[in-house]
């Protein structure tokens, strides 16, 4: 009496093997167009999960955690002095200085720092030379009063002053670790807090991965820690007293041991919004692992972007209210790429086979994909996740079979919401 029709005979049902077979396809079209690509990439980690997560899986409340300001010593006191225009030889006691100089950044990571792979400053920004009791700092002039301030410093004095971009490249000695890591310039470096200097972990944050990429695209990130969120127990883990160690735990050993050699300048305590995960309420991180990625700006044969394929079918698209096509235009304008694998063993499957050595998918997936979309499409997902790869290669006479062996991750939910269309349709 509502008049209200539907397909009853024929319903759409999110666990129907013919649904379950059309979300593998959706991706294997996106897989022969040029846009999945495999990748170590931060995204947010459960531990609890054991998988990467979406960002609406993600929510956010108030942690305590510790507040730090962390010197990385300059390995040239010459170099970097000369850059502020200032010359240690100097004999006018207004000027001249002894003691180290050290480059501060502000974290409330110390477990991260392990990974620091450099220290990043905005080239536009204007840095101070400061001498003070705890030796001559580095930090950005606007935020330089409030940052002494809370060390407690009275009459330090200011050498000499210089532009972000005329500090990168020089070198610093890492806190702890017997290594260097360079000065680096990016634009996610902000007067908002801090020092106006930024820890750098490639393995730990978008922000540093972008940056890292633009200045050293062939460094890998440093990845220290495994899905469990603890330090691996190896030599990849040149701080020795961490291996092994939780996040929680590892930041006192940290802690620690920057107090006693001295490049620890401030610590307190602070309490600040977090990421967390949506099911187990926990703590999430930030984590570079192997996953998969849809890529916005990833071109297909014709060197067209899925970004740029989006904007049109938004153009194409008349918008009731006609406010939607501006949310939805800025929706596609800052969408990073899109994490579309999960660790987990619920799910659509990813059904992929992968060189055992490279990575690289089997040259002939786009029919191994389909031959496995069939196999769901009569059994639902449970015939992929028994399936015996080798046995399922051979059926299929793949190409050097035993070279390749079967990718486990699920499909993020909402890559089945966004197929629904061409699986109902």
């Amino acid at each position: 009496r509502l008049g209200v029709l539907g397909d009853w005979d024929n319903p759409y049902l999110t666990m129907d093997f013919k649904t379950e077979a059309d979300i593998m396809r959706a991706l294997g079209d996106i897989y022969k167009n040029g846009y999945l690509y495999q990748g170590s990439k931060p995204v947010h980690w459960c531990v609890d999960c054991g998988s990467a997560l979406a960002e609406a899986e993600v929510e956010y409340e108030d942690v305590n955690s510790p507040a730090i300001d962390v010197g990385f010593k300059v390995v040239n006191k010459s170099l970097a002095s000369s850059k502020f225009s200032v010359k240690i030889e100097n004999t006018d006691h207004s000027t001249n200085f002894d003691g180290d100089i050290y480059a501060v950044i502000w974290t409330t990571t110390p477990w991260t720092l392990p990974a620091n792979q450099a220290v990043s400053v905005n080239a536009n920004l204007t840095y101070d030379l400061i001498k003070t009791s705890r030796g001559v700092l580095i930090l950005a002039h606007d935020l330089a009063e409030a940052t002494l301030a809370r060390y407690g410093e009275v009459g330090a004095k200011v050498l000499g002053s210089c532009q972000g971009s005329d500090l990168e490249t020089l070198a610093l000695q890492h806190p702890f670790d017997k290594r260097q890591v360079p000065i680096i310039c990016g634009d996610h470096v902000t007067i908002d807090a801090g020092t106006g200097l930024v820890h750098t972990a490639a393995a730990h944050g978008n922000d540093d991965w972008l940056v890292m990429k633009a200045n050293f695209p062939n460094e890998k990130p440093r990845i220290l820690m495994g899905g469990d969120g603890k330090f691996f127990n190896s030599d990849l883990v040149e701080f020795e007293a961490i291996r092994g160690l939780t996040r929680q735990e590892a930041n006192k050993v940290i802690l620690a041991a920057m107090t006693e050699s001295g490049v620890l300048l401030a610590s307190a305590r602070l309490n600040h919004s977090f990421p967390h995960c949506w099911r187990h309420k926990t703590p999430l991180m930030q984590l570079a692992t192997h996953q998969w990625f849809i890529g916005m700006y990833e071109q297909d044969a014709v060197g067209i972007s899925l970004r740029e394929y989006a904007n049109k079918a938004v153009d194409a698209t008349e918008f009731f209210p006609s406010w939607g096509r501006a949310r939805l235009e800025a929706m596609i304008k800052n969408r990073p790429d899109w994490c579309v694998s999960r660790q987990r063993n619920w799910g659509v499957p990813m059904p992929f086979f992968v060189h055992k050595e490279t990575g690289d998918p089997h040259p002939q997936t786009a029919e191994l994909l389909e031959a496995a979309a069939l196999l769901i499409e009569a059994r639902g997902v449970e015939a992929w996740f028994s399936l015996d790869g080798a046995a399922f290669l051979a059926t299929h006479e793949a190409l050097n079979a035993a070279d390749y062996k079967k990718v486990t991750y699920t499909l993020d939910v909402w890559f089945d919401s966004g197929a629904t269309h061409a699986a109902v349709l």
